[in-house]
């Protein structure tokens, strides 16, 4: 399990993580611009996206992806799998208007994370 130097973070639920990122979209690829305790984001195909978490974990409590751009496109995220005992979280887009994010496209990721067994 994860084993780094968290803050107090107040839950009713015992050794719940937040881990967070910020990302820029650009010719197939991400580039991590914040954000601790996320590896890498990578592009599994055309709206297909993973997550490698640094750390791994017990259970995945909340995922929630979010996208800024100029063009008023109405992205929604969806979790396609997750395994974060193996560190990786599979999510894809799910859009009308589009099938891949655009370039230059920042994406924002909030993960709450279970590091432990006990309630």
């Amino acid at each position: 399990m994860a084993n780094r130097n968290f803050s107090e973070l107040q839950s009713a639920s015992k050794e719940v993580k937040a881990v967070f990122a910020k990302a820029t979209y650009d010719a197939g690829s991400f580039t991590l611009a914040q954000g601790q305790g996320v590896a890498s984001i990578t592009r599994i195909g055309a709206g297909h996206y993973r997550i490698t978490l640094q750390d791994s974990y017990m259970r995945l409590m909340f995922l929630g992806v979010i996208s800024e751009e100029t063009a008023k496109n109405d992205h929604k995220f969806q979790i396609h799998s997750q395994s974060v005992s193996t560190k990786t979280i599979d999510f894809v887009l799910q859009s009308v208007a589009d099938a891949d994010l655009a370039n230059g496209e920042i994406i924002y990721v909030t993960m709450l994370l279970k590091n432990s067994s006990a309630a």
